[in-house]
């Protein structure tokens, strides 16, 4: 049953939870500077690891072979428009049989991670989209949110200090 189709605690209240993170893999270059070949061993790495990471069952969906049907996609909140957009690069979308799960592979990061749930979830939406690929760091321009990553054990680390009006230093 899809998110939109349920009610979560305090429905009454909050109409759905959803985290998004966003990976990179080191081995590879950022989209803006990666080749169709490239993009495609990406998509491999990251199917591979989902599917043997996690104990569910997904589906992988070429973005670029959906023509006009990436736009219900776009309405459902699984991909974002700048996702639809023509691209060489390989794209795909993987999700869980209810869509709470979505990882959209080589848009502007490598992966983005969405995890989506009906009401007040917000735990249980973090817990999926960190599962989905382990890290206990996060790296972030700023350290002005330390508060949330000290909530879930993280260890946050900041380019440019508590606030971006720092400069960062070449130690970070």
């Amino acid at each position: 049953m899809k998110w939109y189709e349920t009610t979560g605690n305090g429905h009454d209240v909050v109409i759905s939870s959803r985290i998004r993170l966003a990976r990179n893999l080191e081995e590879f270059p950022f989209a803006p500077k990666m080749d169709s070949e490239t993009s495609k061993k990406v998509v491999d790495k990251v199917v591979s690891a989902l599917k043997s990471g996690l104990d569910t069952e997904l589906t992988v969906t070429e973005i670029n072979s959906l023509g006009t049907a990436k736009n219900v996609l776009v309405e459902d909140h699984l991909i974002s428009p700048d996702f639809c957009a023509d691209s060489p690069l390989e794209r795909v979308l993987i999700t869980d049989k209810d869509n709470n799960l979505a990882v959209m592979v080589n848009e502007e990061d490598h992966v983005r991670i969405q995890s989506i749930y009906s009401g007040f979830e917000l735990d249980k939406a973090y817990e999926d989209a960190a599962a989905s690929f382990a890290s206990d760091i996060i790296i972030t321009s700023h350290e002005a949110y330390a508060h949330l990553c000290s909530a879930y054990g993280l260890t946050q680390m900041g380019i440019n200090g508590v606030d971006n009006s720092e400069d960062p230093t070449p130690s970070r």
